[in-house]
């Protein structure tokens, strides 16, 4: 990968550490075409109003992942829309989309509703007062966040949840994420 010239100034960062120099690589074509779509959607009833997406399947980290984009929000007046994805298991062969009864893929979606509100009230335990969106879709965890990223500014999710083997430092979802949403993404370490 190489690096093209700062597209801004050298930035002074201050930390812990002391000062130091950072520079900024030019966003890629694909970060511009997201944002160019972002103001494209952007209208005056809405006047740029930022999102922030946070993937959360109720695994401790995603719920680290929720808290680090409430505060973020809340510093930035952000809308927080909390997704939670969800597919048939798909060990031997396609998913069978449509082929499940309504009345079972119903009650599994109300299922995974209310376990997405425990996992939102443990964050946002007054769900009124906050810019909360919530959603719940069909698909590999992965692809809905890629997709949700498109209409978002930022992407938050933990570096693994439920699906994480023991040992690893950052789960596939996360990598996914990293390397393939259409806006930035913070991947959040659980407490």
């Amino acid at each position: 990968m190489t690096l093209r010239p700062p597209a801004e100034p050298v930035f002074d960062v201050v930390s812990d550490l002391g000062r130091r120099r950072l520079a900024c690589a030019a966003p890629t074509p694909r970060y511009r075409n997201a944002i160019e779509t972002r103001r494209e959607a952007m209208t005056e009833d809405d006047p740029g109003q930022q999102v922030v997406v946070a993937g959360v399947d109720g695994s401790p980290e995603s719920i680290a992942a929720l808290r680090w984009a409430s505060q973020y929000a809340a510093a930035t007046g952000a809308t927080v829309r909390v997704v939670r994805a969800w597919h048939y298991p798909s060990a031997v062969g396609p998913a069978p989309v449509g082929l499940a009864p309504e009345a079972v893929t119903s009650e599994v979606e109300q299922h995974i509703r209310e376990e997405l509100s425990e996992s939102v009230a443990q964050v946002y335990p007054d769900q009124a007062a906050a810019r909360l969106e919530i959603r719940v879709s069909y698909g590999h965890p992965a692809e809905v966040l890629i997709g949700e990223s498109k209409a978002a500014d930022l992407l938050v999710v933990g570096h693994r949840g439920h699906g994480a083997f023991t040992g690893m430092l950052v789960g596939s979802v996360s990598i996914h994420c990293v390397t393939h949403a259409s806006c930035p993404v913070v991947v959040v370490r659980g407490e």
